[in-house]
């Protein structure tokens, strides 16, 4: 298994195999809209930082 918790091992996708499962999405369906909890600024710094950072791993 990958150590996800490194940052190398996050940057992986791990390898496809018959244990694989994909989840079929209805093409009809809608996404439900809502906001995050009320954050304070420094919450709302950290959650940037994690959101930007996700982003650039893909």
């Amino acid at each position: 298994f990958i150590d996800v918790f490194s940052k190398e091992g996050a940057r992986l996708l791990p390898i496809i195999n018959s244990l694989t499962y994909i989840i079929d999405l209805k093409g009809d369906a809608v996404l439900l809209y809502s906001r995050i909890y009320l954050l304070i600024e420094v919450e709302l710094g950290v959650l940037r930082k994690y959101l930007d950072d996700a982003l650039v791993k893909g």
